[in-house]
């Protein structure tokens, strides 16, 4: 026989749906710049001369861009998407240029960024990936 109308574990009180996260994740102000105004990094400085000489002769620059990286507990998604990215240096696109570099603009790690986690959800799926990357997290 089904039972139904069971009661939910938060009901009890002793599971809360909003329980305080790990660490705190209320407002923080920016820290203050490392560096003069302008804060915008050369690419010449992140990718390889060659790669570099590619994009200055062809005048145009080839990347990889993703947003939100998804796959918290299931990082099948995640890998897939790397490995075709990773792919796109075995068979070389756009008449002859290789990719410059990744950049991220979606959430790298998810709940809170906690550090015990950016291996198994950022680093382990990009380990392969040969150019440099850009994460502007989400």
């Amino acid at each position: 026989m089904h039972t139904f109308g069971k009661q939910q574990a938060w009901q009890s009180g002793r599971y809360p749906i909003h329980a305080s996260p790990p660490r705190g994740t209320h407002f923080r102000n920016l820290p203050p710049p490392i560096g003069k105004a302008r804060f915008r990094p050369d690419i010449k400085d992140a990718v390889a001369a060659p790669v570099y000489a590619a994009m200055v002769k062809s005048k145009k620059v080839i990347f990889h861009l993703t947003g939100d990286m998804g796959g918290i507990a299931y990082a099948v998604p995640r890998e897939l998407v790397a490995s075709v990215m990773e792919s796109d240096f075995k068979s070389v696109v756009s008449g002859g240029q290789l990719p410059a570099f990744l950049y991220i603009t979606g959430d790298c790690v998810y709940f809170t960024g906690q550090v015990s986690e950016y291996y198994r959800q950022f680093y382990q799926p990009y380990e392969f990936y040969r150019a440099p990357i850009f994460a502007v997290p989400g």
